[in-house]
């Protein structure tokens, strides 16, 4: 059975009160992933009619929330706790400032927890704490998650967890995790410029080749199946021609490729998490006349999913103006697309 530290910590506070709290905000590290402290914010009036102010209401909801969907946590309530103390402040804090009715807080409180997380979280408990001054704290218990992720209902509606001293939003691909779901994969279309042995050879026609290689690459947090690229172009003039990743394959002016679906490799291709796949060799050659703007509209994806549009365009006088370079200086064609598409 796993241990459950909030719990421990818990009991200690409930069997050594002020003491204990005062040893836990002196310490080096006072607020971490099982530990936090709140001031109240709402009004004497509120708290009297057992109601809590909009951002305790908040703070409730993230803190079961949160600390519910990690491995518990303790919430002292009426304790003042900055992190912009100097070692100094911090080695002499005290328990203030204290609450004065901790009847109508715990009230607040008990009434609200049921509606504070979808779906609730049972177990939370509560613990008045007796202060020197006359006031109390209100230490609260939130038990670790057993089964399912729990949606905090503060203003935003999101998921929550506990990160060191602070409740964060869970990211969607540690969501989907902890539904029992596997993460998605998140494909991405990368150009890559490789070099190449020589320039580029003078032509009669004066034409001038473009050259990049395509790269997948995942970056989610699951494996991407079936990897594919669908690319749509518009080439510049109409004796320009492409030779698309998946092999030659010439498209005429005027005649944009219609969403064709491009395997990586075969239908059985696997992207890792963080891993990189080529597609192949993407060539274009560019004629005279140039009477249109150069457009790539790359969408990659995989099995199950559809990643980011990457669209690589070059407007006409740019085409014109890195033609007449290529020419003069003899660029590889790789140099070509580089210019081309800078970055």
């Amino acid at each position: 059975m796993a241990v459950d530290f909030a719990r421990t910590l818990y009991e200690e506070i409930v069997t050594g009160g002020e003491e204990t709290l005062t040893r836990l905000l002196r310490a080096p590290i006072d607020e971490f992933d099982h530990l936090d402290f709140k001031e109240i914010g709402s009004t004497p009036s509120e708290l009297a009619r057992r109601m809590l102010g909009p951002d305790d209401r908040d703070n409730l909801a993230i803190a079961i929330g949160g600390f519910h969907n990690g491995q518990g946590g303790v919430l002292v309530w009426g304790i003042r706790c900055s992190d912009r103390d100097s070692p100094e402040a911090r080695a002499t804090r005290t328990c203030v400032p204290g609450i004065a009715d901790h009847v109508g807080l715990a009230g607040a409180m008990a009434r609200l927890v049921g509606a504070a997380t979808v779906p609730p979280v049972g177990g939370v408990e509560f613990h008045k704490v007796p202060l020197g001054n006359g006031k109390f704290a209100l230490a609260m218990y939130v038990p670790p998650r057993g089964l399912g992720v729990f949606r905090s209902e503060a203003k935003l509606h999101r998921y929550y967890f506990r990160a060191g001293d602070r409740f964060a939003v869970v990211p969607h691909d540690l969501l989907m995790s902890m539904l029992g779901q596997s993460p998605p994969p998140d494909v991405v279309v990368r150009d890559s410029i490789r070099a190449e042995p020589g320039q580029q050879l003078p032509r009669a026609d004066g034409r001038v080749v473009a050259r990049t290689l395509v790269n997948l690459e995942n970056h989610g947090c699951g494996m991407a199946f079936h990897a594919f690229l669908t690319t749509e172009m518009t080439l510049p003039g109409p004796l320009c021609t492409v030779e698309g990743p998946n092999g030659a394959q010439g498209f005429a002016y005027g005649e944009p490729l219609p969403g064709v679906r491009t395997a990586v490799a075969d239908t059985t291709t696997k992207v890792p998490p963080r891993g990189m796949v080529t597609v192949g060799v993407l060539v274009v050659t560019l004629a005279e006349p140039i009477n249109q703007r150069l457009r790539f509209d790359l969408l990659p994806g995989a099995e199950h999913t559809v990643g980011h549009k990457t669209t690589w365009e070059a407007s006409v006088e740019h085409v014109s103006e890195v033609m007449t370079l290529a020419r003069s200086h003899r660029l590889r064609p790789s140099e070509v697309w580089a210019r081309l598409f800078p970055r």
